[in-house]
């Protein structure tokens, strides 16, 4: 940009016509804010006529509508400052609104060799678009793990790179900068009854051929408790068979994990139990009895299951 060919009010370009075919606005202003030079897209591109603008102060002509005074004060700054600056902002173009990206250059005149300030103005509105998609997308993202209360982990093979969700961390306890993206943070805080199972698991699982990875562990709380975790994942896998990425889930299971094992003592009771037990649906069809049952009334088990 510093080697474009550029003029004041008091003179004429040699050849403007590459502005004519840039995508980019250039003007140039003086410490006084008076606009020096005005590229000839600016009429197709910028909505506002070189003619128009050149030897005017840009507040005069309110050169960026209601957004003039904040970058006539982000100008002022690169002047003082001598270090360039960028801001993104909207600008109505007729009775549209478009993103523009607006670099401020701090610059010498060509032609006075006092300083100046190059603005170079760059339409963003195809990229801004496609970042608020994404932006869309990752919030849809973000709500339906958080629905579904899963932690997000995102682990990069080649290069070891990691990446823990929020919600991942909560899950242990622990504020998102209290803890590493690492998966050394993994290993170190899985039970140590689980700990070479899952190392050799996740070792394997990445050398194979298989797309899904399911597993149950333990993981140290921040109080120094366990709960336990179901862990899933897919795996993007390279030609050769290898996988290249993992991304996956973590879910908190312990209160099923209770469930399970409070059911399992409660059925064994009643198996054991002396007293005769018996369980039928609201019809009073049998579903179930324990072997007291069989022993006090004297009916087999092939008896009993869909009787009355």
């Amino acid at each position: 940009l510093l080697s474009f060919e550029e003029i004041t009010h008091a003179s004429k370009p040699k050849d403007d016509s590459l502005f004519k075919k840039l995508s980019e606005v250039v003007i140039r202003v003086n410490s006084d804010l008076m606009i020096l030079y005005v590229s000839n897209n600016s009429g197709a591109k910028f909505g506002k006529k070189s003619s128009d603008l050149i030897v005017k102060r840009m507040e005069e002509i309110m050169l960026f509508d209601e957004n003039t005074p904040l970058i006539t004060g982000l100008i002022s700054n690169v002047f003082q400052l001598q270090k360039q600056k960028e801001k993104d902002f909207l600008l109505k173009k007729g009775e549209k609104y478009n993103w523009w990206n607006l670099c401020l250059i701090p610059d010498n005149d060509p032609t006075t060799q006092q300083r100046s300030v190059l603005i170079i103005l760059q339409n963003i509105n195809r990229y801004k678009l496609i970042e608020e998609k994404l932006f869309e997308s990752e919030q849809r993202y973000q709500m339906a793990t958080e629905a579904a209360d899963l932690g997000i982990w995102d682990y990069i093979v080649d290069t070891g790179t990691t990446f823990f969700s929020r919600r991942w961390k909560s899950m242990l306890g622990y504020y998102p900068d209290e803890i590493e993206d690492n998966l050394s943070v993994w290993e170190n805080l899985l039970h140590l009854e689980d700990r070479d199972r899952m190392i050799h698991y996740m070792n394997s699982f990445v050398e194979s051929d298989l797309r899904l990875y399911e597993a149950e562990f333990r993981m140290r709380h921040k109080n120094g408790h366990y709960i336990w975790i179901r862990s899933r994942a897919t795996a993007l896998r390279g030609d050769n068979g290898k996988a290249i990425r993992l991304l996956g889930t973590h879910r908190d299971i312990t209160e099923e994990k209770k469930s399970v094992s409070e059911f399992k003592k409660l059925h064994q009771a009643i198996i054991q139990s002396p007293i005769s037990v018996i369980i039928t649906d609201k019809e009073g069809y049998i579903e179930f009895f324990n072997p007291a049952f069989c022993k006090i009334s004297g009916w087999n088990d092939h008896e009993l299951i869909g009787k009355k």
